[in-house]
């Protein structure tokens, strides 16, 4: 008996979800989007000061033709093509034509907009003696640059928590007789 009203209400239950339609329902999927990431690019002065601060965009289009960064910036580089943006307070509208599949822009932000998460301060030494790095420029002997960098507080957490640092001291192997990083790749 027991049998028979779990066979009912089953063929009920049925029964409602066709009435219904419940028992297939539409399933939906979100437009595509553009994929950005970032590489930010900071100048220093030769004492660790920043001079300037640069975002290099990467972007997948996925098929859209119209992307717009919220941001406010100095300037805007298209490294990608010919493209000009639409700049208004705030945002930088791109328009893209159907083949670029990945596209790249730089944005010089403003002075101060951002403050990093690390403070840096940069040393000298020319044959063991603290230098000026003025003085350096044509020097011979053994040159010694130690960059000190240190967290700042005063920085956004999501900044303190999510960037990367990575330091580049470029140099001229030809006229170098040995170059020493420890810890460093060359």
């Amino acid at each position: 008996m027991k049998m028979k009203y779990k066979r009912i209400m089953a063929a009920g239950m049925v029964f409602v979800m066709l009435c219904t339609g419940t028992g297939s329902a539409p399933v939906y999927g979100a437009q595509p989007s553009v994929d950005v990431d970032e590489t930010m690019y900071v100048n220093l002065d030769y004492y660790g000061k920043e001079t300037q601060m640069n975002v290099v965009k990467g972007c997948t289009t996925n098929g859209v033709t119209d992307y717009t960064d919220y941001g406010t910036y100095e300037k805007v580089i298209n490294m990608t093509d010919g493209a000009q943006p639409v700049l208004k307070d705030g945002s930088v509208t791109w328009t893209f034509p159907d083949r670029n599949q990945r596209f790249y822009y730089q944005c010089t932000l403003p002075e101060g907009q951002m403050e990093l998460p690390w403070k840096f301060d940069v040393s000298y030494k020319l044959n063991g003696l603290e230098a000026e790095p003025k003085t350096l420029n044509g020097a011979s002997g053994l040159v010694e640059i130690h960059v000190k960098a240190t967290p700042n507080k005063k920085a956004a957490a999501y900044f303190r928590n999510n960037l990367m640092l990575m330091v580049a001291v470029p140099a001229d192997l030809s006229k170098c007789y040995s170059v020493d990083a420890p810890g460093a790749q060359l």
